[in-house]
């Protein structure tokens, strides 16, 4: 029962002073005390994590996020030992732990990385994907992920540090069902689009040298099919998104040769050779 007062207590003095902008309390209290990590501190059921990183506080959510991180990796383990190779479990698999602080999603099902997605802030997207890049397919309460946020409320403007867009970072991280996803809502506006080294969605597609590890020299048209070969398959495409002769090839090169197809035809449309 006083465990309980105790945490009520912790919440209302981080709410308190969240809105007073005191973060240095905030972190301090969070140093001292990991349990409050997974405390609930308003209504929507935030916690000081999801607080600051709506309050675009970028320095405060990257000490938060390392102190969550640091405390995790010194979690007890069943046999009440303390586990030193969590944290480095979780770059080798890839995989963050569902009991991870930065799964926590408030009452909308939205992390903290979903909030940051949603108001295109790179730099505190990669403070938290950085390490937790299972993170970025996590779906709120409408099956919305980070990446679908990021690109539904940046767009154009939601670029990282090389000038690359959402559509070509999802296709950079080999997430092809979600960059079809994304072409297929946003194909007009991103598919054209230049990073800083004058590279479309297209040229990176077309290209991705480092996932050929076979060493084998491709044609153009090969590398691409090559390097689907281990792409999931898309949900929710239509019968007609593809042509007759897509049939010759198997079913694991499908998702990129949808996005192919999906991206040519946006070009075509924005350039006039559809018509």
């Amino acid at each position: 029962m006083e465990a309980v007062k105790r945490l009520q207590q912790e919440a209302k003095d981080l709410l308190k002073w969240a809105k007073g902008s005191q973060w240095n309390k905030v972190v301090d209290r969070y140093r001292l005390n990991p349990e409050i990590h997974r405390v609930r501190i308003t209504r929507s059921r935030d916690t000081a994590l999801h607080i600051a990183v709506l309050d675009r506080k970028e320095d405060v959510v990257e000490v938060l996020v390392r102190l969550i991180d640091e405390a995790a990796a010194k979690k007890p383990t069943e046999k009440g030992n303390v586990s030193e190779s969590d944290d480095s479990a979780v770059e080798e698999e890839g995989r963050t732990p569902k009991d991870h602080p930065l799964w926590l999603a408030n009452e909308r099902g939205n992390t903290p990385l979903h909030l940051a997605a949603s108001i295109g802030n790179a730099r505190m997207c990669n403070c938290i994907a950085r390490k937790h890049k299972d993170l970025v397919g996590a779906q709120n309460n409408v099956s919305e992920t980070p990446f679908f946020l990021a690109a539904l409320h940046g767009l154009e403007y939601c670029r990282n540090k090389n000038g690359e867009t959402i559509l070509h970072c999802a296709i950079a991280g080999e997430y092809f069902d979600l960059a079809y996803q994304i072409t297929d809502l946003y194909g007009e506006i991103l598919a054209s689009s230049f990073d800083r080294e004058g590279r479309t969605t297209l040229h990176l597609l077309a290209s991705m040298p480092a996932s050929f590890k076979s060493g084998s020299h491709l044609g153009f048209f090969n590398r691409i099919i090559f390097h689907c070969i281990s792409a999931k398959k898309l949900g929710g495409i239509k019968e007609d998104a593809t042509s007759n002769d897509d049939k010759k090839y198997p079913i694991n090169y499908q998702a990129c040769m949808n996005l192919w197809n999906m991206l040519t035809n946006s070009v075509l449309t924005i350039s006039g050779g559809g018509d």
